[in-house]
């Protein structure tokens, strides 16, 4: 089955909406949130992105990469509070 096109001018709108929904987002501080939202608005402004839907949904991931690794991101346990050692 082919995928409808979709509208490459909706991409930041619709990126934007994955990235405040996403896990990394949640654990970020208020002022990283709108710093992170500014990355993405700044992208659309100044026409950083083109080419189709998807080649303009990845390059706005490598803007998000580089975003969440200037915040020093580790991965799966990035931000998240140290479990209790067991005692035994």
């Amino acid at each position: 089955m082919k995928k409808e096109p979709r509208d490459k001018d909706t991409v930041f709108d619709d990126f934007a909406e994955m990235v405040s929904q996403s896990w990394t987002y949640a654990r970020m501080t208020e002022k990283e949130k709108d710093r992170c939202m500014r990355s993405i608005r700044f992208a659309q402004e100044h026409n950083l992105c083109s080419g189709t839907y998807d080649k303009r949904w990845r390059q706005l991931l490598a803007i998000n990469s580089a975003f969440l690794d200037g915040l020093g991101y580790s991965g799966a346990f990035w931000r998240e509070p140290a479990s209790p050692i067991p005692q035994f």
